[in-house]
């Protein structure tokens, strides 16, 4: 009977670890969206102790990984829309080095470096201009 009571006891505190281990990562991604990709300043807002906590949580839960890559992924097509207004709405030309750091691989590089060659072509062609 005492065995059964000290499991009970331990799965209900284990319970309570995992429940505000899932606080406070929902926090920390709340917080990474807000700061734009920015680990150490999401990790002072959510009150985590340091990035290497984040990394950790990565390896051990597949499922946080994937919800942090999903807020990356959102950061990333945000600033691909403020990109292409400022593109359109301009007359001078963005910069293409400033902003193909958004992106992680140089495959994803090179086609939004294609991309925006792209639209700076139509917008030239309309007001029309050379490339």
């Amino acid at each position: 009977m005492w065995n059964t009571r000290t499991r009970t006891i331990e799965t209900m505190k284990e319970s309570k670890t995992i429940s505000k281990k899932r606080e406070k990562q929902d926090k920390f991604l709340k917080a990474l969206l807000v700061e734009s990709g920015v680990k150490s300043r999401a990790c002072k807002i959510a009150i985590v102790r340091s990035r290497d906590t984040i990394y950790r949580w990565m390896s051990e839960d597949a499922d946080f990984k994937r919800k942090v890559e999903e807020v990356y992924q959102r950061i990333r097509s945000h600033k691909m829309r403020k990109l292409e207004y400022s593109m359109l709405t301009r007359n001078n030309p963005v910069d293409l080095i400033e902003h193909v750091e958004m992106t992680s691989t140089s495959e994803e590089n090179l086609r939004l470096a294609a991309y925006l060659k792209s639209l700076r072509k139509q917008k030239n062609a309309r007001h029309g201009k050379r490339y």
